[in-house]
């Protein structure tokens, strides 16, 4: 199993107040080469992962898109990796629509699943009149500006640019030593070895539930969705009981596994444990739910 997460004392620092306005080059100061580390975030079934993605979603020290949105990133490079820069931002744009505006639902087949009300995308902020929302036209100006023109990048240089450039569309101003976080949210060797292929160091942080608690939320989901299945039923069963293992074993020490009830039971010093693991300073936005500077309320 993987080890628990230990507490850490983390510096503290400033809640960041307000909203900065989003534009190209708000991360300028940042390169994305100096993106080297990546937290990996995945589920082992209704455990948690959109919670953990949303508290860690508004920390300065962290460049991320919202939720399990990237899920089929790497099916998309599969797809379109071999494009020139200026095209491959725009099959980006276009694959995952649901960056950009939260009320639709991804292209790409994977991540199809994306975006709505299902999702809580169209019911966020204060009064849940709000919908996910990012600055597309400063975004495709930011990936302009970081990838060299007419040539193909690697799949690492475009992963540390768009990080960068979505920031940039949300007004997310980041802190040098900035950290990348994917929320790749299923678990797979493809997966998982392409991650350790990009990132030297990545760190997977499987969420895990108890697993009769996470089998009845998972069934209660999935029946109110009309796609309970009989044969996914049991493979549901069977995953919720071989859950908390490392992806890879050659990853085994640089993974953590998070427990749900732990962060519902003492979210602060929980955070703190993840913010030790991580390397980054604590900040008060770790105990707010948010995406993209929106309250999150959660799926439906």
């Amino acid at each position: 199993m993987i080890d628990k997460i230990k507490t850490k004392k983390a510096r503290t620092k400033k809640a960041v107040l307000g909203k900065i306005a989003a534009k190209a080059g708000l991360n300028a100061h940042i390169k994305p080469g100096e993106l080297t580390t990546a937290v990996a975030v995945f589920t082992s079934g209704r455990s948690g992962t959109s919670l953990i993605s949303s508290l860690l979603d508004g920390h300065p020290y962290v460049a991320a898109t919202p939720d399990q949105i990237m899920i089929g990133f790497y099916l998309f490079w599969e797809e379109f990796g071999d494009l020139e820069s200026g095209a491959l931002a725009e099959a980006f744009i276009d694959q995952f629509e649901t960056l950009f505006n939260g009320a639709a639902h991804c292209k790409n087949l994977k991540s199809s699943s994306c975006g709505g009300e299902e999702d809580g995308f169209t019911t966020m902020g204060e009064n849940r009149d709000q919908t996910l929302s990012a600055d597309v036209d400063v975004f495709r100006a930011s990936m302009k500006a970081m990838l060299p023109p007419g040539q193909t990048v690697t799949r690492r240089l475009f992963t540390q640019a768009m990080h960068l450039a979505y920031s940039d569309a949300i007004g997310h101003r980041l802190e040098a030593g900035a950290i990348i976080m994917l929320g790749l949210h299923t678990v797979s060797h493809p997966v998982v070895i392409a991650l350790s292929e990009d990132f030297e160091n990545p760190r997977p942080l499987h969420m895990v539930r108890e697993p009769i608690q996470t089998l009845g939320s998972h069934f209660r989901h999935k029946q109110g969705a009309g796609d309970l299945k009989p044969r996914t039923s049991s493979m549901i069963v069977r995953n919720r009981y071989t859950s908390g293992k490392p992806a890879l074993e050659n990853l085994k020490f640089q993974s953590r596994a998070l427990r749900l009830e732990d962060l519902h039971i003492a979210p602060k010093r929980t955070m703190m444990a993840v913010c030790g693991w991580l390397n980054i300073p604590w900040d008060e936005t770790l105990l707010q739910s948010t995406f993209n500077g929106l309250k999150f309320w959660n799926d439906s």
